[in-house]
């Protein structure tokens, strides 16, 4: 019963690591508000599917409401407004990341959005990795819920226990993979 919280632990490192990922491909902003619409979209449906909670009506109007927005976010996006990929130059995050892609045919593109096909393929990975930590993070929510009504785990208990599992799984991601992200763990 105390390995319990490993399973909202392990979940929140994976959606800690494609949250983190995802901000490589997609503007913080436009990130964010993506993220925050499809975990909320999500958990309803969740609640709905598994859960077989009631969702009244008003909430599903909410919810409809809200991926018309994502949609117009994700397509303002697209067009070339306010993206990742067509940055101003004066911005030292993006200069100092300086990503390197490469497309389909093979050419190697620099992150600042001079290859439409490359630009596209920010945008999918960036996505894909959204929807990922999204699910990521419902199901973390549904585990800590599951947890607590089924056993007699103090809400305070399970995310400290949480919390320390998150840090043993997410330790061993970051020496592994810090090294290639241009972080060294070890700098001497």
């Amino acid at each position: 019963t105390n390995l319990k919280p490993a399973i909202p632990g392990f979940f929140n490192v994976v959606n800690s690591a494609m949250r983190w990922a995802s901000l490589v491909f997609v503007a913080a902003s436009t990130a964010e508000m993506l993220i925050s619409g499809l975990e909320l979209i999500l958990s309803t449906v969740a609640a709905r599917l598994i859960r077989k909670r009631l969702v009244s009506k008003m909430r599903w109007m909410g919810v409809v409401v809200v991926a018309l927005g994502l949609v117009l976010v994700r397509i303002a996006d697209s067009s070339g407004g306010d993206d990742a990929a067509s940055s101003d130059d004066n911005d030292p995050l993006d200069a100092s990341m300086n990503i390197t892609t490469n497309d389909e045919s093979g050419l190697s593109d620099n992150y600042t959005g001079t290859n439409t096909n490359s630009a596209n393929y920010n945008r999918l990975i960036g996505d894909v990795l959204i929807i990922g930590q999204c699910i990521m993070s419902i199901i973390q929510d549904m585990a800590e819920e599951i947890f607590m009504q089924e056993s007699d785990f103090p809400p305070t208990l399970l995310l400290g226990m949480e919390g320390c599992f998150g840090l043993l799984f997410g330790l061993p991601f970051y020496f592994t993979f810090a090294s290639h992200f241009g972080e060294s763990p070890q700098e001497t």
